[in-house]
């Protein structure tokens, strides 16, 4: 775009499923400045019914992108800016940039004739930016299909020698993200932002009908889930051994309590079937629980 004469104005978007670090990594090499904006409450509003669905796991990308593209068609005029593009490609991905896809997003988004995609402009309808003679769609280009290596020759004919691999970026593509959200939704149709965050972190023990411990695995994670523990969270710790921090996301029965102290006594160095001292902590309320390490095989049942 900056090649045919167009002032570029980068915009990223984050959420607790996904952030703008590969965005800012572009930015930095490209020398233009990023505006990243949280569109958290938005998006939660939108992730539970999404209206055209899900993909192969709890990814909403058509309403995503629409969503997107709405956010960005709002700071169209914060900006002064005259249109939005994007780095979408017809047919890179099957669900949402198919050609009645990508309408459909550009639809949804209210801004259906202020969106252009540069790589594959040759090949879709013109936006009022084409129309209106304010770029020569010759000097645009026609990508299609799930290949990269147009991509890969365009990046190398600017210099650019880092970018991402195609695939991750969003957590709500990866299974085992999607069984918890799933999970969570279950037992908590309207969750709070921590707990969407606290998904992707540690392991996941389900307990009871409404709880779930949340395990660390290192020490980077224990401090996370730590951290993102609310006042209503029961914190546990091994006593005497190196271990993981645990939290219970919701108030629990005195059997789930003892149940997630045995669980995060087995995932601390304490010997197996050894009795074990786990502290627990809610609000300003102390208790030391004598418990024995869950068994490894009855542990993953209970994995999420």
């Amino acid at each position: 775009m900056r090649r045919v004469g167009v002032e570029v104005i980068l915009i990223s978007f984050c959420t607790p499923f996904f952030g703008a670090a590969r965005a800012q990594e572009g930015a930095d090499q490209l020398g233009i400045p990023l505006t990243v904006r949280d569109i958290t409450d938005d998006y939660l509003k939108m992730l539970p019914a999404p209206r055209y669905g899900y993909g192969k796991n709890m990814n909403p990308c058509i309403d995503c992108k629409g969503l997107l593209f709405a956010k960005a068609g709002e700071m169209l005029a914060e900006h002064g800016a005259d249109f939005i593009f994007s780095g979408e490609v017809l047919g890179q991905r099957p669900m949402s940039q198919n050609k009645q896809s990508l309408h459909i997003v550009a639809k949804l988004s209210g801004h259906e004739d202020n969106i252009l995609r540069p790589l594959s402009a040759k090949l879709l309808p013109h936006p009022q930016v084409l129309r209106e003679a304010r770029l020569d769609v010759e000097d645009l280009l026609a990508f299609t299909g799930r290949g990269r290596h147009d991509q890969m020759r365009l990046a190398e004919e600017f210099g650019i020698k880092s970018y991402p691999t195609a695939a991750g970026g969003c957590k709500l593509t990866e299974p085992a993200y999607s069984r918890r959200l799933k999970h969570l939704y279950s037992i908590d149709p309207e969750p709070s932002v921590n707990l969407f965050r606290l998904l992707g972190l540690g392991r996941h023990v389900r307990l009871g009908p409404a709880s779930t411990l949340v395990v660390g695995r290192t020490e980077s994670e224990n401090n996370a889930i730590e951290q993102l523990a609310s006042p209503d969270d029961t914190v546990l710790r091994v006593v005497g051994y190196l271990g993981p921090t645990g939290i219970l996301t919701k108030p629990c029965s005195r059997d789930e309590l003892r149940t997630a102290a045995s669980v995060v006594a087995r995932y601390s160095d304490a010997p197996q079937g050894a009795e074990t001292t786990v502290e627990t902590l809610l609000r300003e309320s102390k208790e030391l629980l004598a418990t024995a390490p869950m068994p490894a095989e009855k542990t993953s049942e209970l994995l999420i």
